[in-house]
């Protein structure tokens, strides 16, 4: 088998344009490299480039080949993706018709190659046009959030807009392009099943061609080598003895898991070859009935997990620009938050394989959406079915034999919308037919042994009790778009929430990047263009406001608006976590930007890191302590999500502002495995007398060793109304090998401490945090800058913009709007 790549260099033509060209790419890299567009993340200038889209573009190549490559039997053309609606031309011949940019595209060329120079062209056609014609013919209902008609084409969904995302449709080559030559068939893509049973694991191994003879090795992470060989339509069997487990980062402990090399190649000299990395492992996907409704919960190895992540997007709008060493920071910065799963949402993509490979070897779960989100499909349409099916096809055999991978999801939200569609049954009924019996029996027909959910969020029975506590998965949306306060999560016991959050501003230096100085405020165009939803920057202003004061200085409302989000993310999983069993997972809405934008992510688009990022690492980590307050008591939690016992204590302290000590306790904690224990209650009533506006509650947990695990701090009334001292910390830095050590203390407790560097890509260890009375803080700070200042401020002591009325009667204004006070109904009933 030979294998030649045609990435690199090609060319661009468009009507007005022949430039430059590189493959993996689009058209808005390729002009924005050649100076022909102006970059659309800048200023208002999503608005100067939607010509693009509207337009026909060509990419061109010439390549060559030789005798060596042509006495192969076949001669593939391969691409792994093709963005969407394209025509194919091998030297003048069109080869292949192209309509779904959710798969790979493979023809046999060897007809049409010629030894020498051969021209390759990919004609591609405007979306609209397409789009226009489809909805005149078959209306889809309005889209709120961006480009009406956009289901008839398989194509993101989202990038025709969407409440966090630009309008940039792309067209593109996205994925590699390359020619594979072989002998004989083909293989058709692999099966490999695994039987855990008595210490051991049998491999059942074939390829979905069954009419090839074909062999089978097994390299096991110790490099010893198993192997097999079969007859047409047979399976090979390998037993593996003393298998290595793979496991999440948090239940092995460690950044690299155990993986095996499994190669399948045909008998036949110069045969196909596929070779796929696999871990050993079982996951499974609980709905049984039990004591609360039905079950939700994840089991890795028969152990259950509490699901703990957010929501993956596409991490840019231009993907390409998406390499490897950006994806293995991504996920890094999902292990450091003690991520173990991240959900893939149904409007992207289906992910490159260098992000699946990541998560295999890192240890990170994938839940897997198909690629439907927020409207229903024509599925009714034959020919619409048949290349739906063909993207099934294509992505389980391309993902199903990833470690990492989850569980298939069918959909985003489209069951929960469906009521929205009431006037057109047809489209409701194929939504049911297909999310409930086509897909799953397709899954079912293509041996998947991945578990599979009819969508997200789901109660496992069409249309009944979606977003319901007692059964499947929930997305909680009653805060922020309802308004509803923080303290509504404490009334939902959700067996799964899969999206839930608030929005909060990016980093500053983000947004310096498409706003000049004079336009950081909230209302100039620049700002109003990245800010996709409905009433986002009232709605932050709202939140802010109900614990804040609304501050004076931009940046501190910048500050502000990321702090209320930790808060409102770690304020629900907390909740979830010390109900573990009965609620088994939270994953927040969202991990990651696709472009500089307010919006719900924890990192914006060019990695810099909000508070909830932060505060994530806190309130994920796998041993943690966390206080549930009421009135004047509190209940202090533990959880361990480990598969082994806890042992330690606990310090819990009551303490004025300056560090008066006025109750404290120490307890011996002992949790066990996988559980959730209560602490105990703490009566506060004759402190909180007097010092209610004064004092913080503090619990910190401690290993055997003395070392600090977890913290939790508590307040009893809104920062805008306690006497937070103004009182000075004292920063003192100096170089630990390539980093800045940074050492803080203060007389007096901290709220809400935020640390800033003059250097743009400062990479902090930790930020957004509480700093108690005469305690030194250790933070450590990375840049590429041998020279770095480090300030800090705490937060919630920012100077405010008005008066607390000024800031009441905003909030009640703001609640009054029309389009807000029907949301605040709509979302009481949901």
């Amino acid at each position: 088998m030979k294998h030649i790549l045609l990435d690199g260099s090609w060319t661009l033509i468009g009507n007005d344009f022949t430039i430059p060209a590189t493959v993996p790419g689009c058209q808005y890299t390729d002009l924005l490299a050649a100076g022909k567009i102006p970059d659309p993340f800048a200023a208002c200038n999503e608005s100067k480039v939607q010509w693009v889209a509207e337009r026909d573009w060509t990419y061109r190549k010439t390549f060559s080949v030789d005798h060596t490559l042509t006495a192969y039997e076949h001669i593939d053309l391969c691409f792994d993706a093709v963005d969407t609606l394209a025509e194919i031309l091998l030297n003048g011949k069109s080869i292949l018709q192209c309509d779904n940019a959710h798969i790979g595209y493979r023809v046999d060329v060897k007809p049409f190659l010629a030894e020498g120079d051969n021209l390759l062209e990919v004609k591609f056609r405007s979306p609209f046009p397409y789009l226009d014609e489809l909805q005149r013919e078959d209306p889809m209902p309005r889209n709120m959030m961006g480009t009406t008609g956009i289901p008839h084409l398989r194509k993101p969904q989202c990038h025709f807009g969407w409440d966090w995302g630009p309008t940039l449709p792309i067209a593109g080559l996205t994925r590699s392009v390359g020619l594979r030559a072989y002998n004989g068939s083909a293989l058709g893509g692999i099966k490999i099943r695994q039987s855990h049973e008595d210490g051991r694991v049998t491999l059942t191994v074939a390829p979905r061609n069954a009419k090839v003879d074909f062999v089978v090795s097994v390299q096991s992470p110790d490099g010893s080598v198993s192997e097999a060989a079969a007859n047409a339509g047979e399976s090979a069997t390998i037993v593996i003895d003393h298998p290595s487990l793979w496991w999440t980062a948090e239940l092995s402990g460690q950044r690299e898991q155990p993986l095996y090399r499994v190669t399948v190649a045909t008998t036949q000299e110069g045969g196909d070859v596929i070779v796929r990395k696999i871990g050993l492992r079982t996951v499974t996907l609980d709905r049984a009935p039990d004591r609360y409704g039905k079950q939700f919960r994840f089991l890795l190895n028969g152990i259950p997990l509490f699901i703990k992540g957010a929501n993956w997007i596409p991490a840019d709008s231009f993907v390409t620009r998406v390499d490897g060493a950006r994806l293995e920071a991504m996920i890094g910065d999902a292990l450091d938050a003690n991520f173990n799963m991240l959900r893939v949402w149904g409007g992207g993509y289906y992910e490159s394989e260098a992000f699946y490979d990541l998560c295999d070897r890192k240890g990170l779960l994938v839940w897997q959406d198909f690629a439907f989100a927020c409207a229903p499909y024509p599925f009714y349409r034959e020919s619409f079915l048949q290349n739906v099916l063909s993207e099934v096809d294509y992505n389980v055999d391309r993902l199903e034999t990833h470690p990492s991978l989850a569980v298939w999801c069918g959909n985003n939200e489209i069951e929960a919308m469906s009521a929205g569609w009431f006037n057109c049954r047809k489209l409701i009924d194929w939504t049911e037919k297909f999310f409930y019996h086509i897909l799953p029996d397709r899954l079912a027909g293509l041996e998947s042994a991945v578990p599979y959910t009819e969508g997200s969020p789901v109660s496992g029975t069409f249309m009944k009790d979606v977003g319901a506590d007692h059964s499947g998965d929930t997305h909680l949306w009653q805060v922020w778009h309802g308004q509803r306060p923080l303290s509504y999560y404490r009334e939902r016991y959700t067996r799964f929430c899969s999206e839930f959050g608030l929005e909060s501003l990016p980093d500053l230096n983000t947004i310096r990047y498409f706003a000049k100085e004079d336009e950081l405020d909230l209302r100039s165009p620049a700002m109003q263009a990245h800010q996709k939803c409905m009433s986002g920057n009232g709605k932050m202003l709202y939140y802010v406001s109900t614990r804040f004061r609304i501050p004076r200085r931009f940046e501190d409302l910048v500050g502000l608006t990321q702090i209320v989000q930790a808060e409102c993310v770690r304020y629900a999983t907390e909740h979830w976590r010390r109900n573990r069993g009965r609620c088994n997972g939270s994953m927040y809405w969202q991990f990651n930007d696709c472009w500089p934008v307010a919006s719900w992510s924890g990192i914006d688009c060019f990695g810099r890191k909000k508070a909830l990022h932060f505060a994530a690492k806190r309130f994920f980590s796998p041993v943690a302590v966390s206080i549930a307050e009421s009135g004047q008591k509190a209940e202090v939690f533990a959880v361990n999500d480990l598969a082994a016992p806890f042992e330690g204590s606990a310090s819990i302290r009551l303490m004025t502002f300056d560090g008066k000590t006025l109750t404290s306790d120490k307890l011996q904690v002992s949790v066990p495995a996988l559980t959730a224990v209560s602490l105990g209650w703490f009566d506060y009533e004759s402190q909180l007398k007097q010092y209610r506006n004064n004092c913080v509650l503090c619990v910190d947990l401690y290993d055997k060793q003395q070392c600090s695990v977890s913290r939790s701090t508590c307040l009893f009334a809104a920062e805008k109304d306690l006497d937070l001292p103004v009182a000075p910390i004292t920063l003192a830095a100096e170089m630990q090998g390539d980093a800045v050590e940074v050492r803080l203390t203060s007389d007096c407790y901290q709220r809400y401490v935020r640390l800033d560097a003059d250097a743009q890509d400062a990479v902090f260890s930790d930020n957004c945090f509480d700093l108690m009375p005469g305690e030194i803080k250790t933070v450590t700070v990375r840049s590429g800058s041998k020279a770095i200042n480090v300030s800090a401020r705490s937060l919630a002591i920012a100077p405010a913009k008005g008066s607390k009325w000024s800031d009441a009667w905003f909030r009640l204004r703001f609640s009054l709007i029309p389009i807000n006070l029907a949301n605040r109904i709509v979302y009481r009933f949901m």
